[in-house]
């Protein structure tokens, strides 16, 4: 199976953006200034239902994660693979970790606490791409291979959805600032405060 490398793509990609800027400046294109939005004509009614939305997203994302990798292991218990014990163990070991780890609505925008659980699953993904890579079965190595494909595609996801969410409460928080009669107006029933963001997410 082929190795999954989260973190390597990610430095690859900063790496990439930073090369591209250089040559940019070095080369003296023109820089462009970006528009200001205007958020006084913000509708933040539905500003506040995409907050709300993302952030269900985000966190349906980590029990995802969660349930696809025991599911993984379940199947493989149930074939007739021959499993390597430790591997195993150590893949058992490693989903039990990321589940203890995971965020909750005290503690997504702990810095600290999310980069443990961030690291805990790209273990987990890890300990489960090698559990899979010895079995024997090459059925059930398929399955389990296309569920773990999920895990990790969700995983790509969350930096940006984590990064939208940032975006949409930088500008509800912005508004609760300047705006906070509109904000009071069209959402009646909501108390307007300044919202946490996502650790370590830049707004996209």
């Amino acid at each position: 199976m082929k190795k999954i490398h989260l973190t390597l793509a990610a430095l690859f990609f900063l790496i990439f953006s930073c090369s591209t800027e250089q040559t940019q400046k070095e080369s003296g294109e023109e820089e462009y200034e970006v528009e200001v939005e205007d958020l006084s004509k913000v509708d933040s009614k539905a500003l506040y239902l995409e907050i709300d939305s993302l952030k269900k997203e985000a966190f349906a994302s980590e029990e995802l994660k969660i349930s696809k990798a025991k599911m993984i292991v379940q199947i493989l218990n149930r074939s007739n693979a021959k499993l390597d014990k430790e591997k195993k163990k150590t893949a058992k070991s490693a989903i039990s970790k990321a589940s203890k780890a995971k965020y909750s609505n005290s503690n997504f925008n702990n810095n600290e606490e999310v980069m443990q659980y961030d690291q805990s699953i790209l273990e987990m993904i890890t300990a489960l791409n090698d559990l899979i890579d010895s079995v024997d079965d090459l059925d059930a190595q398929e399955e389990t291979e296309m569920m773990l494909s999920e895990v990790s595609d969700a995983s790509a996801r969350d930096t940006f959805t984590r990064g939208y969410y940032n975006n949409a409460v930088k500008k509800w928080n912005k508004m609760a600032k300047d705006h906070k009669d509109k904000l009071e107006k069209e959402n009646p029933k909501v108390k307007i405060a300044s919202m946490d963001y996502f650790y370590g997410e830049e707004p996209l």
